[in-house]
């Protein structure tokens, strides 16, 4: 083991703060994994698998704005119906916008002019 300066503290904290974010990282992908895929999932799980907390979770329950099963008094998630959910909040970029309204109206781009 090597000895450290008292200037070298910083930057030894920062790369290991950075492995622990790697591994825990690893260690979430790893328990995602190992989830039945048809398995529903708690609120915890949903929230760890969002990367959202629970409050926010259940905000979006109240709201009606994620997809969600109730059993009781009990939430579950289904992780295709989260996926998917992920998924429809994708926008387009720009150029994507551009090609649409070219095949969908004829219109080249940069041809029309407001007047």
């Amino acid at each position: 083991m090597q000895n450290l300066r008292l200037e070298d503290v910083p930057r030894v904290m920062g790369e290991l703060y950075e492995a622990v974010n790697r591994i825990e990282f690893f260690l979430k992908e790893n328990q995602l994994q190992q989830v039945d895929q048809n398995e529903p999932l708690d609120i915890s799980q949903a929230a760890d698998y969002l990367s959202l907390s629970k409050y926010t979770i259940y905000t979006l329950v109240r709201k009606r704005k994620i997809p969600f099963s109730k059993k009781g008094k009990r939430l579950y998630f289904s992780i295709a119906d989260l996926k998917q959910w992920v998924a429809s909040g994708k926008r387009q970029t720009a150029d994507e916008t551009v090609n649409n309204v070219v095949l969908n109206f004829g219109v080249k781009a940069g041809g029309y002019r407001g007047r």
